[in-house]
């Protein structure tokens, strides 16, 4: 196992076609007694495809998941973690035998960290009857499924990708659920079939689509215990992704459909709770950010701008510049964002202050010597907010905060020799420092 990978593991992702690309993906279960009949299953369904490398880890690596329940969030996580750097994969999936069901577990490594993906948790799972790992090869629906998450749980922006998605979802709503699958197992299974249709239509839902996912969706809900809350809490986070993709349909109702998405994930993230599943709250609490911020740009609602900046402090908190530096400074961009709109509307300098503070946060993680193109820009953007604030209130330490800092970024993309950006800040410059001569006479 451990050569699996090895022949790609030093080789630049650029210099593998789009063509060759495979999803590396490293199982591992929980059962010695089902392990072998289990890669032999996935071996017969999976082995045909070319977008697929996978095979199962037969070594001590399965003790670090062993005693299953016992283990909290950050044991399962970093675990996982450990697994997917050992063995340079794409994917962990963790096979958790029962009596009557295997529950999948799927794991990458920036899964929380992904925007260009659904929101999926590394608590959700996949159930499954035991009786599929006692035969020869997983119902053709099923390795569909399987397949359709990896490719979505990896996505890369190629038509390669998008096009065999399709492909996927399309073959699964021609067919019927197959044989075997019970009612335990329906919410697992339409849970993610409908997260597939949400990576798949990444910019609106139809009306069409979302009415079928509703109905999957209530079916998922229909079947699943009071008191089954990560379920709860993965089929309140898909429900309100639904209501998100169904919102920017050109007919849709989209503040009404942007109500539905805030209050789904509400209830997803209290399933979530802060304490326990932290990523998952984090990640969630990104999620409401975005949907108050699109709600405050329909309607204006100082409120909900507010409530976006909440949202976004509270995922700070979780996110750290130690531990995930690159969210942590998209989360500060974000939250400056915020915080100079709502800086400008009530011409506070208090909140003006923050709006910088998260901003030189930012540059923290792209500095001057890392990323100057980017520090440079952050450094337009200071400039900007002081400057704006500073016009509205005559302020001239506000206008001379500006000038320093559209003096410091002209200076980087000088050397950088960018020649339009130059432009820009000398026009600013100038406005700038006729501003000030202004505040003289």
């Amino acid at each position: 196992m451990k050569s699996f990978f090895k022949n790609k593991k030093n080789l630049p992702e650029k210099v593998i076609s789009k063509q060759e690309r495979r999803i590396r993906t490293v199982c591992i279960s929980n059962s010695v007694t089902f392990e072998m009949q289990a890669e032999e299953t996935f071996k017969k369904s999976f082995d045909a495809r070319s977008d697929i490398e996978m095979a199962f880890v037969q070594s001590a690596d399965n003790e670090i998941f062993s005693h299953f329940e016992e283990k909290n969030f950050f044991d399962f996580w970093d675990n996982g973690l450990t697994v997917l750097k050992k063995y340079q994969a794409d994917v962990l999936l963790f096979l958790n035998f029962d009596e009557a069901n295997v529950k999948i577990y799927f794991q990458t490594p920036k899964m929380y960290q992904r925007f260009d993906i659904p929101f999926f948790s590394a608590m959700n799972h996949l159930s499954l009857p035991l009786s599929y790992f006692e035969q020869h090869a997983l119902p053709e629906q099923i390795s569909a499924l399987i397949r359709g998450i990896l490719i979505a749980l990896t996505y890369i922006k190629e038509e390669s990708f998008e096009k065999k998605l399709s492909e996927i979802l399309d073959l699964l709503s021609k067919t019927k659920t197959p044989d075997g699958i019970k009612a335990e197992n329906l919410a697992s299974v339409f849970n993610f079939l409908v997260l597939l249709y949400v990576a798949n239509n990444r910019q609106a839902l139809s009306e069409k689509e979302t009415k079928l996912l509703l109905g999957l969706m209530q079916t998922a809900f229909k079947n699943t215990k009071p008191d089954d809350t990560i379920m709860l809490g993965n089929l309140n986070a898909a429900l309100g992704q639904v209501y998100t993709r169904a919102a920017f349909f050109e007919k849709a109702n989209t503040p009404l459909l942007l109500e539905y998405a805030l209050k789904s994930i509400r209830k997803a993230r209290k399933y979530f709770n802060r304490y326990v599943f932290v990523y998952d709250y984090g990640r969630l609490s990104l999620v409401l950010s975005e949907l108050y911020f699109k709600l405050y740009t329909l309607g204006d609602d100082n409120q909900t701008l507010r409530d976006a900046i909440l949202c976004l402090k509270q995922a700070r908190q979780i996110f750290t510049l130690s531990g995930q530096p690159f969210l942590w400074a998209l989360i500060e961009d974000k939250l400056a964002k915020c915080l100079s709109l709502l800086s400008a509307k009530s011409n506070n300098k208090e909140i003006a202050y923050l709006a910088v503070e998260s901003l030189k946060g930012k540059q923290k993680v792209y500095s001057k010597d890392y990323a100057p193109d980017m520090w440079a820009q952050t450094e337009l953007e200071i400039g900007a907010i002081y400057d704006h604030l500073g016009q509205k209130l005559k302020d001239r330490s506000l206008l001379e905060e500006a000038f320093e800092c559209y003096g410091r970024a002209y200076d980087i993309f000088a050397q950088l020799k960018q020649a339009p950006k130059e432009k820009e800040l000398e026009k600013m410059m100038l406005r700038l420092k006729d501003a000030l001569d202004r505040l003289d006479d």
